[in-house]
C-alpha cells in the first residue's frame, strides 16, 4: 500500500457533456422501476394511496427534470473548477485537482464517497462535486489496484 503511483489527466466538460456525466453516475432507481413499485403498491387497499403518490413523484420528476436544470447543472455553472480546463491527479498521497491557478488537495483519509460506474471512478471530496477519472486510463496506466485499494480503504462505497 506504501507504493508510490501518480497519474493526471486534464479535461474540460462542456455543460451537456458534464450533465450527462454526473446522470450516468446518478444512483437513482431508473423511472421503470420506480414506476413498478408504484403500480405494484396499487394492488392494496393499504397501500394505494402509497403507489399512487409514487407513480405520481416519478412522472413528475420524469418530466421536470427537463425544465428544472437540476444539480448537476448547478453546480457546472457555480464551480470554477468543472466549467475550465482541469488536472486531476491521484498519487499515494490523496487527490488534486488544479484549475485556473487555483488547487484544491485532499489527503486519502479526507475522501468521501466513491463508486465505479459505467466505466467512470468518481470519488467526492468535502466542498467539491467530485474528482472523475476513467477507469480505462487508470488501467492502462498501472494504477487502477492501487486507487480503488485506498479508496476501498479510506472512502466509503456509494451505494445504488
Amino acid at each position: 500500500m506504501d507504493q508510490a503511483f501518480s497519474f493526471s489527466w486534464n479535461v474540460r466538460f462542456n455543460e451537456q457533456q458534464y450533465v450527462d456525466l454526473h446522470r450516468s453516475l446518478s444512483s437513482e432507481l431508473p423511472f421503470g422501476r420506480r414506476a413498478l413499485l408504484g403500480v405494484a403498491l396499487l394492488f392494496s387497499k393499504y397501500t394505494m394511496l402509497i403507489g399512487i403518490l409514487c407513480l405520481c413523484l416519478t412522472v413528475f420528476g420524469r418530466f421536470m427534470s427537463r425544465f428544472f436544470p437540476g444539480v448537476s447543472t448547478n453546480s457546472y455553472r457555480e464551480m470554477p473548477f468543472v466549467r475550465h480546463k482541469t488536472t486531476y491527479l491521484v498519487n499515494e498521497q490523496g487527490l488534486t485537482v488544479k484549475s485556473r491557478g487555483r488547487k484544491i488537495f485532499v489527503r486519502w483519509s479526507g475522501i468521501g464517497t466513491w463508486q465505479q460506474k459505467n466505466g467512470w471512478l468518481s470519488v467526492g471530496l468535502p466542498w467539491f462535486p467530485q474528482c472523475l477519472f476513467r477507469i480505462s486510463d487508470l488501467k492502462q496506466a498501472g494504477v487502477y489496484d492501487q486507487v480503488v485499494a485506498r479508496c476501498r480503504t479510506h472512502g466509503k462505497k456509494k451505494r445504488r
